[in-house]
């Protein structure tokens, strides 16, 4: 799948940190991360008119000592689906 966005993804010890149009976003929790950023993506101006963006997060290993990176099956990669809001209220109500 081709990814729309590409964040890079890391963890400071107590948040989870990504930045999106040199904007820096962090949450104490992964939910609370993709929240933000599916907010975020919903307002830039160079997605206005997609109907869905595909956002990938690759998590950055460099942020991790080499002999703990054995261990990197712990952290992860993931994509995000952020559907966009539609503009036209009739569209919307004959998508519900």
């Amino acid at each position: 799948m081709r990814a729309d966005l590409e964040l890079t993804l890391s963890f400071d010890g107590d948040h989870w940190v990504t930045d999106i149009d040199h904007q820096r976003i962090r949450a104490g929790e992964l939910p609370e991360l993709e929240h933000t950023i599916i907010q975020t993506v919903r307002q830039l101006p160079c997605f206005a008119k997609h109907d869905c963006v595909q956002v990938r997060l690759a998590f950055d290993f460099d942020v991790i000592p080499d002999w703990l990176r054995q261990y990197h099956g712990h952290y992860f990669n993931s994509c995000l689906t952020v559907t966009m809001p539609v503009d036209n209220p009739t569209v919307a109500a004959a998508q519900s």
